[in-house]
This record gives C-alpha cells, structure tokens and sequence, in this order.
C-alpha cells in the first residue's frame, strides 16, 4: 500500500484541466455559502486541518516526476484561508488561475458583514481548480467540512495557529488507506458482460463525439474569433440565479411524472428552446447546431468512502434547429438519450478519448486548445445539496455550531466559447439554477433579457 508520501500519478482528466486553464478563462468553481451568524477564521482552519485528513488531493500540489504528473504531500502549513470584514454583502468575485506547481488547488476567503438589520452574516467562498475534484466532490469536502466546524464547536476547542490547530496525524482516519484510495479515481472498471452489453450502443457514441469534433456549434450570441476572447479579461463575473419556492419546485416535478420524464430533462429541454427562441427573437437564429454538455456522476456504491476527487464523465447533446422546434418530441429524444447515457456509461468514452490521445500524442494540449465554439452551455445537476450537507434543518437553513447556513451558490466554471454554463440544484425546498454566463461574449443587458426569457418558458411549464 503507497504512502502518503509517494507520489500520486495525475489522471488524463485532471490533465485536460491543467491544459485547458487560462488567465481569463480559469478552469476553477466558486462555491458561496451564506451563513447567519460568525464563522472565524481560527475555527475554520481548525475544521481544515481535521478534513484535510480525509481528503488528501485537498493537501497536495502537482509536481513533474521525469515526463510525469503526481500529485504530492504539501509541505506549507500555512493554509490558502483569508478573510475580511465589510461594510456591507460583497458580490461573488472572479475565480483566481491558481499555480498548481506551487499551491494547493483551492482558496478559501471569509466576508464578514452586517445587514441592514445589524444582523451578523459570514460569506464563504470557495475557489477550487477542477483538476482537483468536481463538484460533487467538493459539496463532499466541504459538507465534511462543516460537521468538523460543527463538532468542534460543540467540544469548544478552537486553536488560533495554523500549526497548533490539529497535529498533522489523527488516530480517527488512517492517511494512507485514503491516499492508497484515490489510486483508484481514474479507473472505471466494466466486467465483461457490460463491455459485450454496450457494443451495440457505442456507435452513437462515437457519432457523438465526431460531432462534437467536426461539427459547427452556435454560442447564445455571435461571436467572430473565439481565439480573441482569450486575450480580453472580464471585470465582473457574469452570474445570476433563478428560484422557484416549494409549491412550484413540486409542480415542476409532478409535471416531469406526467410526461415520463425527469427534472433534469425538462429542464435540458427547455434550455434548447429558450437558447433557439431567442436568438431567433434577436434576430440571428441558428444556422448550425445548438450543443449542451452534461458531466454524469460516476461514483458508485463502492465509491462512497473514495476522497474528494475528479469521478465523473461528460457527455455532448447536440440538436439542430429541426429537432428543436417540437417541445414533446425534443423531450423524448433527450429522456432516451439521456438514459441511454447513464444505463451504459456511455461517457466514459471521453475519459478513454483523452487516455488514448495522450498515450499517442504524449499531451492533452491539442484536444484542450479550441478555435471554435464547442458547446453554447454547460448543464450540471446537483441535486439535493441539503441532503448532501448531512446537517440538522433549521429554518431557514442548516445548523452548523456557531453559525446558520442559509444558502449556497455554486458557480459551475465556463469555458472559452461556451456562452453559459448552469447549474440545477435543490436547497431549503427551493428549486434553483444557477447562471454563469461569459461576460465578454454577452452584455449585461443581453444576459439579463434571456434570463428573463428562460424564466418565462419555465413558469409557462408551471402554470
């Protein structure tokens, strides 16, 4: 069994996002977490150093070993935790391109203010390359993360230093066994009969992924050189959310029963018709296709003890205008492909893509570098992030020691001519999407007339 100070090969995923990162276009997530009440800096770094243990990519940098990528031990203390105090509520800033050769792969910034009310708030926000875990594997650090502030607070012993917070060893977890286990992360093992199962389906696969290399795809407003936007740095980020309270969250569902379907497609559904509709209102339809890449989780039972890791696989969705125009018909191509996806882990066709591109061509830099739009929005669905947290529900939110965790904002990361990138998930009996939108493609007054366009289509399916 490899210990933790043995160095830990980088997998051909977390490489694509090591070469597909760029100053402007950084291939990082923001989690912002609202808590009422005081969270301080000593005891969030107390929580952190306990978790730490249980997540060890989360303690590492990624170091050459000859021609090789590792992962290896961190030897800084210091921790990348800062924290401010405010007059007022900070928007959510810009993610930071990070150093992976030098720093550990995320930041964490705490915003203290008052509201109008003299009620005290805590932002947390989290900033975490994609190299090293995805986003269910971050809602898994940081619910961790919490029960540690939790039980810390409840036993009452915070420590101030970095150093004297928590010794480096803790009897409670073995480091070695979840180091040994992340060994793991990049395989995705298929037994014989499940090889032989999906043969016939792999051709639609394939057809996928040839479209998804040959053909041309349309961004959410016309752009003429993608290269260009490398070049041009942003001064806000692009991001706004929609929410739907309880009643219509149920409704949305009961109607996703009705016509077989789920959630996830009818909400994928309705992003193809409003991106169609709209451009169509503004006055250049699409003349290509329009695509939605959608990552699907991969982890399985065996999987639940696994470290905060990179364990999903992406799949493209493509549609022409023909396919679009009739709603129903849309949404039964997508429920059917959309299972068809999960049931033969058809997604893992890209991982086994990247595997082979760079055991022949020795780098990821070809398939990471794009001069061409290659999908008009990123679609993630979450789920249920309250169930994840694993807190006890307190209205309105979830109790963690000392503070009141309110809500939480994840931010999905967007690429270089990838207009948007959204996030579907469920909080505090709340059926909310948030939307990253590229702030250099699309003007605030663009974003926000298709926001309001989306959110018309959606609650039309409401009522």
């Amino acid at each position: 069994m490899p210990n933790t100070s043995s160095p830990l090969p980088v997998t051909p995923w977390e490489e694509f996002f090591l070469e597909d990162d760029f100053e402007n276009y950084p291939a990082n997530f923001i989690t912002r977490i609202r808590c009422r009440g005081l969270l301080t800096e000593s005891l969030l770094r107390s929580a952190l150093h306990q978790n730490l243990k249980q997540h060890p990519l989360f303690d590492s940098i990624i170091a050459k070993n000859g021609r090789q990528l590792v992962w290896k031990k961190c030897l800084q203390e210091q921790l990348p935790v800062s924290s401010e105090t405010s007059s007022a509520e900070l928007d959510i800033p810009l993610p930071l391109k990070k150093e992976p050769f030098k720093d550990r792969l995320w930041r964490m910034h705490l915003v203290q203010f008052h509201d109008s009310k003299q009620q005290q708030y805590t932002d947390l926000i989290v900033d975490i390359h994609h190299s090293l875990c995805d986003g269910l594997g971050a809602l898994q650090f940081l619910s961790e993360m919490a029960l540690c502030i939790d039980e810390i607070h409840s036993r009452g012993k915070i420590q101030s230093s970095d150093n004297a917070a928590h010794p480096r060893t803790d009897n409670s977890s073995n480091p070695q066994e979840k180091w040994a286990a992340l060994s793991r992360r990049g395989k995705f093992r298929q037994n014989w009969r499940e090889v032989i199962g999906t043969i016939p389906y792999h051709y639609k696969s394939v057809l996928a992924s040839l479209r998804m290399m040959f053909s041309k795809v349309d961004p959410l407003v016309p752009v003429n050189a993608i290269r260009d936007l490398l070049h041009k740095p942003k001064c806000h980020l692009g991001y706004c959310r929609l929410s739907f309270d309880v009643n219509q969250s149920s409704r949305l569902r009961r109607l996703a029963r009705m016509k077989g379907s789920t959630l996830n497609s009818l909400i994928a559904c309705q992003i193809f018709k409003s991106i169609s509709d709209w451009k169509l209102k503004q006055g250049h339809p699409s003349r290509n296709n329009i695509r939605i890449l959608m990552p699907f989780n991969e982890r399985k039972i065996s999987d639940r003890q696994l470290p905060a890791c990179n364990r999903v696989s992406i799949s493209p969705f493509t549609k022409n205008q023909k396919q679009i125009e009739d709603q129903e018909t849309l949404l039964a191509s997508l429920n059917n492909d959309i299972r068809l996806v999960k049931r033969k882990r058809l997604g893992l066709n890209f991982h086994r893509v990247l595997f082979l591109w760079k055991k022949i061509t020795g780098s990821l830099k070809g398939i990471a570098n794009t001069r061409r739009v290659g999908a008009t929005c990123m679609f993630t669905n979450l789920g249920n992030i309250q169930a994840l947290l694993s807190l006890p529900y307190e209205h309105p939110g979830l109790r963690c020691g000392p503070i009141l965790i309110e809500d939480i904002e994840p931010v999905a990361p967007i690429r270089i001519g990838t207009s948007m990138a959204m996030i579907l998930y469920y909080f505090s009996g709340e059926t909310r999407i948030g939307i990253h939108y590229d702030s250099s493609l699309l003007s605030q007054d663009e974003a926000a007339d298709f926001v309001n366009f989306f959110r018309t289509g959606i609650e039309a399916l409401i009522d």
